[in-house]
């Protein structure tokens, strides 16, 4: 399997080190979601964490400015869990955000992906991947202009 082109660009958040999520905070996550997280996330959280983009990180017509992890409060993973709780509450889980505050959130049943957005006449939600390295894959990375 290819490397999905995002891995590339991924940049450390507030510092010069990634804040990867540790063993306990995936378990207090997996606790709070009555939930076990996809291998492949797992896999992505515990090496980059809270973490940017160099460049637009698009998927379709949407933009992730940045993925949820350990470290920093305004980026911790553990913390979006307890903030977005009616994601956790429904067994969703708050992966990432664009720069509206509009989510990105993982459904670890499927690991499937999905995007909500909150507009004036409701939100609107629209699936994007059927996993975490198929979302990773469909993301196309340009240069800020």
């Amino acid at each position: 399997m290819n490397t999905p082109e995002i891995l590339k660009h991924l940049r450390p958040i507030g510092g010069t080190t990634f804040q990867p999520v540790q063993p306990d905070e995936i378990a207090e996550i997996e606790r709070l979601l009555a939930k076990k997280l996809p291998a492949d996330y797992v896999a992505f959280i515990t090496k980059y964490g809270h973490c940017g983009v160099d460049g637009d990180a698009i998927i379709g017509d949407l933009l992730v400015f940045f993925f949820y992890g350990g470290g920093s409060k305004i980026g911790s993973l553990l913390n979006a869990v307890k903030c977005y709780d009616g994601f956790a509450e429904n067994g969703w889980l708050v992966i990432a955000r664009d720069l509206l505050g509009n989510l990105f959130a993982l459904y670890p049943d499927t690991g499937e992906i999905w995007f909500s957005a909150f507009t004036p006449q409701g939100p609107v939600n629209l699936e994007l991947a059927t996993s975490f390295t198929d979302f990773l894959s469909k993301i196309e990375v340009k240069p800020i202009e």
